[in-house]
């Protein structure tokens, strides 16, 4: 994944800002399919995994979500 994103980087011409929200909103989608393809990957080749979620209200009173996984013995995301 580091690979991928670095050639992505490496590629981008240096005029270009990405700036506007349609190119941020690409932006995030790519991320967001990286790193399911990545905890996906990780599950796959693993013989076991849990997952464990936990919500909280923060000080302004909006619900955060905490969301661990793991793979065998280490932590796939946090």
């Amino acid at each position: 994944m580091q690979r991928e994103l670095k050639l992505a980087v490496e590629s981008i011409p240096e005029v270009c800002k990405y700036t506007s929200p349609e190119s941020q909103n690409e932006i995030v989608d790519i991320w967001f399919e990286l790193v399911q393809r990545n905890i996906v990957k990780r599950v796959a080749n693993s013989s076991m995994f849990c997952v464990m979620a936990d919500e909280t209200r923060n000080k302004n009173n909006v619900e955060d979500v905490c969301v661990r996984a793991t793979c065998g013995r280490q932590f796939c995301f946090t």
